[in-house]
């Protein structure tokens, strides 16, 4: 209450000028890489089967869920067929329909698919990629561990990957985080923490 009280008096004084603006997101992109489209919708319908008694304004909440997360899947699917599209990604754009990211590109690829979905379908700024080094390492290690990404390829995914946003024209900047404390208290700064930034620098 002090606080919108000092704004409404700054406001008046002319100090400065400040509005409210709710038209930002920050999407949880850990469980979208961790579950998938395919994880979320069926969190979505366990959550709802779990509710006894469900009232319409929850019924019209999973409902439009259900059917945004479906148009996710959809896009992909039809992204996937699109003329000109590498054998690469259209594998990829597939199997993110499907199932949850397997490997680093499919990680990669279902961050940049929402965003734009959300961005530029929806309408609502996504303010922010999240904690991207610790979003990614999981499927960036295994990749590694495999044999499947090399420390080179893995930073030319990543090159492409920031350029896309740029690609995109988003109109401000695009917060993401790096490094940090984990939920344990645990440093948690890795390998791709600098991985990204050296991708970032080299692309100026």
């Amino acid at each position: 209450k002090d606080m919108y009280e000092d704004v409404e008096k700054a406001r008046r004084t002319g100090t400065f000028a400040a509005y409210e603006d709710f038209g930002h997101t920050s999407s949880n992109t850990k469980m979208l890489v961790d579950l998938g489209f395919c994880g979320l919708m069926k969190q979505l319908e366990d959550a709802e089967s779990k509710i006894d008694g469900i009232t319409e304004k929850q019924k019209d909440f999973y409902d439009s869920s259900k059917i945004a997360i479906s148009a996710m899947q959809s896009f992909c699917k039809r992204l996937s067929l699109a003329d000109g599209i590498t054998e690469e990604n259209a594998r990829c754009l597939k199997n993110i329909s499907e199932k949850a990211p397997s490997n680093f590109y499919e990680a990669l690829q279902i961050i940049v698919v929402y965003f734009y979905l959300h961005e530029y379908i929806a309408g609502t700024r996504v303010r922010t990629l999240g904690r991207l080094d610790d979003v990614l390492y999981q499927t960036y290690r295994k990749d590694m561990d495999s044999g499947l990404l090399s420390r080179e390829s893995a930073k030319e995914c990543l090159k492409y990957f920031l350029n896309k946003f740029w690609t995109m024209k988003v109109p401000y900047d695009l917060p993401f985080c790096l490094g940090g404390i984990g939920a344990d208290g645990e440093e948690i700064t890795n390998e791709l923490s600098y991985l990204i930034v050296e991708a970032y620098n080299e692309l100026n």
